[in-house]
């Protein structure tokens, strides 16, 4: 019995012993994170300045676009608000003119789509005018090219006879690469 009593002492002493090693090294590590490291291997590495043209962007900014859209905002609860918060902020925004929009199936059939452009369109009271609204395909076109032609498409031939457009694409497109071409096309 008195080998028990003689080994209680000695696991209490490494007991303790080792519990204050595992506390020091604790106490190390979250001291650790106190230390400032100048470069993290992922970290903020000195990078050279981007080449901007004196005075403004690399690039000519968009003066007129067309808006391709699926907006389906309030019309169910799986719909986002993305497409008419898009049409609201490009219809205001200065030096940019619209110079028309289509809407397509996507987010919702083409029948919502169409009636909530054209509802928000109406409710934005546009001070130039509203840009017009034209229905554009309701199903995807073919890989062959092939399907029915919308009234986006004419609307759209009409306005690319006026000068370039950039096409602001916010759903499925009216337009198919097969069907036009490389890019949409003016007629000569």
């Amino acid at each position: 019995m008195e080998r028990r009593s003689s080994s209680r002492p000695l696991f209490r002493r490494v007991g303790r012993r080792l519990l204050f090693v595992v506390l020091l090294l604790a106490g190390l590590l979250l001291l650790s994170f106190a230390l400032p490291i100048r470069a993290w291997r992922t970290g903020e590495l000195p990078t050279p300045p981007l080449p901007l043209v004196r005075g403004g962007p690399a690039v000519e900014l968009p003066r007129r676009i067309w808006i391709d859209t699926d907006a389906a905002c309030g019309a169910g609860r799986t719909t986002d608000p993305d497409d008419c918060f898009a049409i609201l902020v490009l219809t205001r925004a200065a030096g940019i003119s619209v110079a028309g929009i289509s809407t397509v199936h996507g987010n919702a059939p083409l029948a919502v789509t169409d009636s909530v452009t054209r509802a928000l369109v109406a409710a934005m009271r546009h001070p130039g005018g509203a840009p017009g609204v034209h229905r554009g395909a309701a199903t995807p076109l073919r890989e062959d090219g092939s399907g029915r032609s919308a009234p986006a498409h004419a609307a759209l031939r009409r306005a690319l006879a006026d000068g370039p457009l950039t096409l602001v694409a916010l759903g499925p497109l009216t337009i198919s690469r097969s069907r036009w071409g490389e890019t949409p096309r003016a007629p000569m």
